[in-house]
């Protein structure tokens, strides 16, 4: 079992650094739409300013309703 998992984790790493398909333009080239361009005047929040938000008790729940709970 250790030998597939350190399989799987080099794989990965071979497809993220080496291949590259974790980069944006890779994604442009298989077809992949990007919301900033399709909704140019929409700015989304960064993560600074929800984590912000959030040490404030300011931020809204992302799931609200959903339940997680232990199996």
């Amino acid at each position: 079992m250790q030998k597939a998992f350190t399989f799987v984790g080099l794989e990965y790493r071979y497809s993220v650094y080496v291949r590259g398909d974790n980069d944006p333009a890779y994604a442009k080239y298989l077809g992949y739409l990007d919301a900033r361009e399709l909704y140019p005047e929409f700015v989304p929040r960064t993560f600074e300013l929800y984590a912000k938000e959030l040490l404030e008790g300011k931020a809204v729940a992302v799931y609200q309703g959903w339940s997680f709970q232990a199996w």
